[in-house]
């Protein structure tokens, strides 16, 4: 539950370059849409279309459906998911043969990961502490709705590396043990 002002701001508030993305990806869909828009309104006007229209109309239909294939590939991605309760965390998560568990009593154990051993492991909003390695941000995000953990995340501009995605209790232990 939210207790303050500033827990809602910090939700809601979108950074600047965050902004200036979006802003810029509405400008170019409107574009394109004004583009196709006036394509459809010659083509019922006259019933024809030129070379250099049908041409224009083609490619103003690229960057939608670029971000349309792009949002489908990926999936609904949150890097920094509302975590209630640190109960929500416990229990298993893997991605093939890669597997980390996390423990209630705030110990962790893993396997199929070089870089991920076993230790301690706590959580500060979506940022994941283990001991006894080497990682430096290790994440915790959502996909689809999912709890995820993405071990190796390399800040907002690098790549997420492999996500270890929380499995349900009839796939491994809820609680962790």
């Amino acid at each position: 539950m939210l207790t303050s002002y500033s827990e809602v701001t910090q939700m809601t508030t979108l950074a600047f370059g965050e902004s200036l993305a979006i802003l810029g990806m509405l400008g170019i869909l409107a574009v394109c849409a004004a583009v196709i828009g006036y394509a459809v309104y010659h083509w019922a006007r006259y019933k024809k279309l030129g070379p250099c229209l049908i041409t224009c109309a083609a490619l103003a239909t690229l960057p939608p459906s670029a971000l349309v294939t792009m949002r489908l590939i990926q999936g609904n991605i949150e890097y920094n998911p509302w975590i209630e309760s640190t109960d929500q965390l416990f229990g298993v998560y893997s991605n093939g043969d890669r597997i980390l568990k996390l423990h209630c009593d705030g110990t962790y154990s893993s396997s199929g990961i070089k870089e991920i051993t076993s230790g301690k492991w706590s959580h500060y909003d979506w940022n994941l502490t283990l001991t006894n390695t080497q990682l430096e941000t290790p994440r915790i995000i959502t996909r689809n709705g999912v709890l995820c953990v993405a071990p190796f995340y390399d800040g907002p501009d690098g790549p997420d590396g492999i996500l270890l995605i929380k499995q349900d209790a009839s796939d491994g232990d809820k609680t962790g043990e």
